[in-house]
């Protein structure tokens, strides 16, 4: 008695198809800030999926202080980094300045850095100790007087929510589990 094997290979395809587009993509959430925002209270709220910010901006020139406010979640045990980066400026009189903090849940200073010239970057890093909705603040070192438009980049950050699978993927998914369900069924 001779037994034929007969392969399909539409299951194993499926299979390959379904795992690629449900790989994902790491990727930041990409955001610009919006008005206004000009102290912790009216901070602008950022949810991330992957851990990962990028907030663009934009700081007029000749004021003093801190004029942009940020807010995320962030988690204990995790390290948080933050990097903000004049990517353009007008110059009037002199290169800009960035300065930046770190806030806490309660809107106490954690940490701070500032850089001035043309690709000026204030890096901060910070342990964090406690679950909570941490900030951040951009403005100009004191005495800047130019305007300039800033990239900043936030990596740490917890995720707000699980993300959903993309509709297409989980049709993929259903086709490929029908087709072991029919492939099964043959066999029975």
């Amino acid at each position: 008695m001779s037994l034929t094997h007969k392969t399909t290979k539409l299951p194993t395809l499926l299979f390959l198809v379904v795992l690629t587009f449900s790989a994902g993509n790491a990727r930041a959430e990409i955001y610009s800030e919006v008005e206004p925002n000009d102290t912790f209270a009216n901070a602008n709220f950022f949810p991330t999926s992957d851990g990962t910010l990028q907030i663009t901006g934009t700081l007029p020139g000749g004021t003093v202080g801190f004029n942009d406010y940020f807010r995320f979640l962030a988690s204990a045990g995790t390290t948080l980094q933050l990097n903000a980066v004049v990517t353009g400026f007008s110059q009037l009189q002199d290169l800009p300045g960035i300065r930046m903090r770190l806030l806490s849940p309660s809107g106490a200073v954690l940490a701070e850095d500032e850089d001035t010239g043309a690709g000026a970057t204030a890096t901060i890093m910070f342990s964090v100790l406690q679950d909570g909705i941490y900030g951040a603040a951009l403005g100009q070192v004191i005495g800047c007087q130019c305007a300039f438009s800033y990239r900043l980049d936030i990596s740490g950050v917890t995720p707000s929510s699980t993300p959903v699978p993309e509709p297409i993927t989980v049709l993929l998914f259903g086709t490929g589990l029908i087709g072991v369900a029919v492939k099964v069924r043959r066999r029975v």
